[in-house]
């Protein structure tokens, strides 16, 4: 009975011990860059920080919340669990970056680069992602319902398990992606690249499939029954027209 407490003071103690180095946020702060620096659950909601460059830093837990990132170099970064709702991170380089369950709900990341990324169980609820490079990103469980990705590109990107529900991905790069077991009820892959997919055991009810493409897709008849499919490329290589009068 008297692990749980026991265990409770080690985290906090853990925690206090890893919290952020009072100098490097000094640094961040001053001279709008930090090497290897230590942030740790800094609070920084709101903060100007346009054009920062942080390298290879442990930002776990951190509060970024509405925060100004424009064209941020943040990468190779340890963002665990971070606080990115609202947030600005256009045409940011977050390459490399392990952001594990990390919040980003409602936050603008148009153009920006997270090749590489770490991004499991991610919430990126009404986020826009347009025109964002996410190739051989890992996305397995993430929530990216009512999510904008378009025109950007996933090629060889994990989303197994991943919740797109009504996500807007038209004309997005999808090649080589990994969609197995992903929710992609009523998502919109207009004009998308899904060549190669693998979409096994994915929901595809509502699913619009309009002018996209599903050569060589793993995927089993019986998924396409409720999609939408209007000059879509089939896995085999043949063209549908079956819904284009509805």
């Amino acid at each position: 009975m008297k692990l749980v407490p026991t265990l409770g003071i080690a985290l906090s103690l853990s925690l206090i011990a890893q919290a952020q180095n009072p100098q490097d946020l000094k640094r961040l702060q001053e001279l709008r860059m930090c090497d290897r620096c230590n942030l740790v659950g800094a609070n920084l909601r709101g903060a100007d920080l346009k054009g920062v460059t942080i390298v290879g830093s442990n930002l776990q837990g951190i509060d970024l919340s509405n925060a100004q990132l424009q064209g941020a170099f943040l990468v190779d970064g340890q963002l665990r669990g971070a606080e990115l709702p609202q947030a600005n991170l256009t045409n940011g380089n977050l390459s490399g970056s392990d952001f594990q369950g990390t919040n980003f709900q409602g936050a603008i990341l148009k153009a920006t680069n997270l090749t590489g990324a770490n991004l499991r169980s991610v919430v990126m609820l009404g986020a826009n992602l347009e025109g964002a490079k996410l190739g051989g990103a890992k996305l397995q469980g993430a929530i990216l319902i009512d999510a904008n990705f378009y025109l950007s590109s996933l090629t060889r990107a994990n989303l197994e398990g991943a919740n797109l529900l009504n996500g807007k991905f038209r004309n997005t790069d999808f090649r080589s992606a990994n969609l197995q077991g992903a929710s992609l009820r009523g998502t919109d892959f207009q004009g998308a690249d899904l060549t190669n997919t693998d979409l096994r055991n994915a929901d595809l009810n509502q699913t619009n499939f309009r002018q996209a493409n599903l050569k060589g897709a793993l995927i089993n008849a019986p998924q396409l029954a409720n999609a939408k499919l209007c000059q879509t490329i089939l896995p085999d290589g043949t063209q549908s027209d079956r819904d284009c009068f509805q």
